[in-house]
């Protein structure tokens, strides 16, 4: 939110006189304030010794881009007055919610933000028009609005008390502009704010008569010292009070009527009030000022317009570059690092689909989703045009991977999209997630439960399996903790020991699926050695001994790869068959039993 001045100890003349304030504007803020009425920052009673308040008040309101001047001039008293709004009838012509009115200039906008009161005194409620919302593709999230087509990022704000009292909304100024660009708008926002203290001495502000003022064609500021007695009463003066009532009250009578009294049948009397207590000193001072918010020259969110792409992205051996914009002419194919990947699974709703062993679609939620492929040297490849079609912001994450094309476009990718004969092959990420399903099912149905438990997080886990880690031990070993949590720490243990009852009790969970498949006449060491392999590599060479890693390498049957990316997919298709084979063993040993 915006940050608030805080008060000096000392009284600051400047403080009062609002330089700061004065030399600020919205042009060059990120955040627009569309409706305002913050004095969270006050503390102490008023009228007494230490009383301290800041005050920001704000009403935002949209006219015709070329009404700017007329806009300008409205004063901040007539934007604050016409602020309620509900549905108008005056006339006989009716006025949509939110519609604003000028008193003095006749000028016709609409307010961003709408307030909805309550006469039962509960705090108000503050609505972001529908026209932005869905005119930049916002949702709500608790007490912000944010876009998925911008990685979610946070476009509008709300600030509230504990009570549900709203306090500020705010929006980011760039989708402000393009939305206003889109309407053909620019926006009004008319300030107030306030700075006070009551203070037990005079100040020597050399304002005379304790006022000062100063107008601008920016803003008008009035200083004030107001003296007062403790409590809050302008000091010296007094109350008059008038005490007026009824003489002939009958309070026996049941339905009693009360018509206009005769001058016998009332009394009033009249005195005054002389305020007492010490001496204090109120200094307050205020500043009103209008500012105008232009709409941007183009709309690439709202109106969609084409913008100059500052995006270039290498499309050939020789370094040559064509920005995103540029890309749709360019039939040719990009190469990147395989942490694109990687950079997108870790964005919100991020997505991997496999649609062949090399190709898929990457994503995330507001993103489209490109097509791309993995070629020999484990790069990847994207259509140049894919590319040109998805949103700058996306681009841009795609640009950060970017590089010179290295070995060939993927064979896969090519046969999909240029031969029209998708291979007919499947990822080993795939054939995981068949033989896990798989294996459950064969289990539900032979043994009456599933052997691996439920899992509230196991298609999250399902999706961290995959060949995109760290191309580095590192993340070799990553992608076997995983795989550890995924199937081997789910392995119900209490299942296999009613299986096989004679096992031995200090077996651990893949120890026991051996002795399961074992006791059923098959080489369950065989089928469960993957499994081993990973459980041993799971917490990294850091913690095995060198002779230890080539024996889980064994197991995996990584021997002689040297590269990172295919020694992850051995692994992942290694578990894949392992998994699948036991729920092959178990059709097979309950199927034959006579």
């Amino acid at each position: 939110m915006m940050g608030f001045v805080e008060m000096p100890m000392s009284c600051d003349v400047k403080w009062f006189e609002m330089g700061d304030l004065k030399k600020r504007s919205l042009k060059r803020v990120s955040w627009i304030p569309l409706c305002a009425n913050d004095d969270s920052a006050t503390n102490g009673r008023y009228g007494y010794l230490g009383y301290k308040k800041i005050y920001f008040g704000a009403i935002a309101v949209l006219f015709p881009a070329d009404e700017s001047e007329k806009a300008i001039a409205i004063p901040w008293s007539d934007v604050l007055v016409m602020s309620g709004h509900k549905p108008c009838i005056e006339n006989n012509v009716y006025s949509p919610a939110g519609t604003f009115r000028s008193f003095g200039n006749g000028l016709v906008g609409e307010y961003p933000v709408l307030q909805q009161f309550s006469d039962t005194g509960e705090v108000s409620i503050w609505h972001l028009t529908q026209d932005i919302i869905l005119g930049l593709g916002l949702y709500r999230e608790g007490d912000s609005w944010v876009r998925p087509e911008e990685d979610y990022l946070k476009v509008a704000r709300i600030r509230c008390l504990s009570n549900g009292k709203p306090l500020r909304l705010e929006i980011r100024a760039e989708q402000l502009r393009d939305f206003l660009c889109a309407k053909g708008c620019g926006l009004l926002v008319a300030k107030y704010h306030s700075r006070e203290i009551i203070i037990d001495s005079a100040p020597e502000f050399g304002w005379e008569n304790g006022i000062a003022t100063e107008n601008t064609k920016d803003y008008q500021w009035e200083g004030q010292i107001i003296e007062l007695h403790e409590g809050g009463q302008q000091y010296g003066m007094k109350t008059a009070v008038i005490h007026m009532g009824r003489t002939n009250t009958d309070f026996e009578d049941e339905v009693p009527i009360y018509g206009t009294p005769g001058e016998d049948e009332f009394e009033h009397r009249s005195w005054e009030i002389e305020h007492k207590g010490r001496k204090l000193f109120r200094l307050i001072s205020t500043m009103t000022r209008n500012e105008w918010i232009p709409p941007a020259d183009k709309s690439p969110r709202v109106r969609l317009d084409r913008i100059e792409s500052k995006v270039e992205f290498i499309v050939d051996g020789s370094g040559r570059k064509l920005s995103g914009r540029n890309l749709d002419g360019h039939r040719g194919y990009i190469w990147f690092r395989s942490d694109a990947i990687l950079t997108f699974l870790k964005k919100r709703r991020g997505f991997l689909r496999w649609c062949t062993e090399d190709t898929g679609v990457i994503g995330s939620s507001g993103h489209p989703g490109v097509h791309f492929g993995v070629n020999e040297l484990g790069f990847i490849n994207v259509l140049a045009r894919d590319i040109y079609l998805l949103p700058e912001i996306y681009q841009k994450v795609w640009l950060a991977h970017n590089i010179p094309p290295d070995g060939k476009v993927s064979k896969e990718l090519l046969m999909s999209q240029m031969e029209a004969k998708p291979a007919d092959t499947k990822a080993p990420e795939v054939l995981l997630a068949l033989a896990i399903d798989h294996l459950q099912k064969v289990t539900d149905q032979f043994l009456g439960r599933s052997l691996l438990k439920e899992h509230t997080e196991a298609d999250n886990m399902l999706q961290n399996i995959q060949r995109f880690h760290e191309r580095s031990m590192k993340g070799i070993c990553f992608l076997c903790k995983e795989l550890t949590r995924l199937i081997i720490e789910r392995i119900d243990v209490a299942l296999l020991k009613e299986l096989d009852p004679d096992a031995d009790k200090k077996l651990g969970s893949i120890k026991r699926v051996d002795s399961f498949l074992t006791s059923k006449g098959f080489n369950g060491r065989q089928v469960t050695a993957p499994l081993v392999g990973v459980y041993e590599m799971r917490l990294g060479d850091a913690h095995l001994l060198s002779k230890d890693m080539d024996e889980a390498m064994k197991l995996l049957g990584l021997e002689g790869i040297q590269d990172y990316q295919k020694m992850a997919k051995e692994i992942i298709r290694k578990v894949a068959i392992s998994i699948g084979i036991t729920g092959d063993l178990i059709i097979r040993a309950y199927k034959e039993k006579p």
